[in-house]
């Protein structure tokens, strides 16, 4: 079973060891919301892609 806190500990540390932010909430929601528009435009299209786009949003 995974122990989502400390999931959410190490998705956190990682953004930190890469450099990633942190602190813009608002910026990783545009982020966010420009991958999952991404998905749905491959999915929308019947694209071979919505896999990676998928993956994207997740990332």
């Amino acid at each position: 079973m995974i122990d989502l806190v400390q999931l959410q500990k190490r998705v956190y540390q990682n953004k930190i060891e890469k450099g990633f932010n942190v602190t813009d909430i608002y910026q990783e929601f545009c982020l966010t919301h420009g991958e999952l528009s991404e998905a749905c435009d491959a999915y929308r299209k019947k694209k071979g892609d919505l896999g990676e786009e998928l993956a994207d949003v997740a990332i």
